[in-house]
């Protein structure tokens, strides 16, 4: 285990008191250097082994007690990580390894049974803050069939990816945050607590054309106040706002799903439908593909920095739902479509999800979203 390993390779020292004195057992394991924080302190990262689970008589489910312990200059050691691995799992081969760095500590979990997992939490240390979170699950027999999530609170990027190669599905999408009574002002833009896609492929994803050679050619922002509401953010360079047919004109398009999207956990190959509305930028819904029932409401108004705004009520909360972005720049054609996931026309399957998330607030005219700050007591990272 690696934790043992670095127990073998780190000369014990004298436990500190704040973290052992009390306590007993209460062992130091290892000390490690995590360099300066933000404000200048030195940090450093203490293990320590408590012994055996009080609570835990089975000799087959017995673990150890350990804790990780974050020491700055000047302050009370704070509590980051207890552990107590008792296999995680049926299959009994749960593990826990940590990472410690400049400012950061890394903790990550496996374990399972036939269905395994592996979690990561990335955190900053000074000032504490969770900077991230991974979590992976797989088939053990079939690892192909699998979905990964990673949440990045300093980006706001919520993306996932989930295959299940015996149906052929994949799926690769970013998260629609939802946020439940959210009020964005008038004055204000979407920034990170929204799902993007930028003309350059750099946030989102470019589902039809060549990515352009900048995101300013075209972006959009998506978030969700409650499971029907829906505020969309556009920017374009250039605004197409008429044409022969709506199709070539700059819009949004909805794909919307009532039925589960990601499939990765099943055998059986399911097929769904999924509806597909455009929203012209002047408010009009057109029914598109498989549309039917009662339609989608859009109301479209000036955003800050020459956006475009649409608030859209959906007349039902989705279980799948992607937003695209057709933009044209000459009124003849669709030159690039932009999406909250790697959408394939009419297949369920490469929608994407919502997700409720922490509150968002706005910092200097942008709707960002907050780090995610631990409890001020407790440990940071939960088992």
């Amino acid at each position: 285990m690696l934790l043992a390993l670095m127990a073998s390779m780190v000369a014990a020292a004298d436990p500190p008191p704040a973290v052992c004195q009390g306590r007993s057992p209460c062992t130091e394991r290892s000390r490690q250097d995590a360099g300066k924080g933000d404000s200048g302190a030195a940090l450093s990262v203490v293990h320590v082994q408590l012994g055996p689970h009080p609570d835990v008589a089975d000799e087959f489910d017995a673990c150890m007690r350990e804790e990780h312990w974050l020491l700055a200059a000047g302050r009370a050691p704070r509590l980051l990580l207890e552990v107590c691995n008792d296999g995680y799992g049926a299959s009994g081969v749960g593990d826990d390894s940590i990472t410690v760095k400049d400012n950061r500590f890394v903790h990550r979990r496996y374990g399972g049974s036939s269905w395994r997992w592996a979690n990561q939490t990335t955190l900053h240390l000074d000032p504490l803050q969770i900077r991230s979170t991974r979590t992976n699950s797989f088939h053990a027999a079939a690892p192909d069939h699998f979905r990964h999530d990673e949440t990045n609170y300093t980006t706001g990027a919520l993306t996932t990816e989930w295959g299940s190669p015996v149906c052929d599905y994949t799926g690769r999408f970013d998260r629609i945050p939802m946020v439940k009574g959210l009020s964005v002002p008038a004055t204000a833009r979407l920034g990170s607590c929204a799902a993007q896609a930028r003309a350059d492929g750099s946030r989102g994803y470019v589902t039809f054309g060549a990515p352009a050679a900048s995101g300013a050619d075209a972006g959009m922002w998506a978030v969700m106040t409650d499971e029907t509401t829906l505020i969309i953010e556009v920017a374009d360079d250039r605004w197409i706002t008429e044409a022969d047919s709506w199709l070539y004109e700059d819009h949004l398009e909805l794909w919307v799903s009532m039925d589960d999207v990601d499939q990765h956990y099943g055998w059986a190959c399911e097929t769904h439908p999924a509806a597909q509305w455009a929203i012209r930028l002047n408010g009009a819904v057109v029914p598109a593909h498989q549309a039917s029932g009662p339609p989608p409401a859009a109301r479209v108004a000036s955003g800050p920095d020459g956006r475009r705004r649409v608030q859209v009520t959906l007349p039902a909360a989705p279980k799948g739902l992607t937003v695209v972005y057709s933009d044209s720049d000459d009124g003849q054609r669709q030159e690039r479509l932009i999406a909250t996931s790697a959408l394939t026309f009419n297949v369920q399957a490469s929608l994407g999800e919502m997700e409720a998330v922490a509150a968002c607030a706005v910092r200097d005219g942008l709707l960002e979203m907050q780090p995610a700050t631990p409890p001020p007591t407790g440990a940071v990272i939960h088992p």
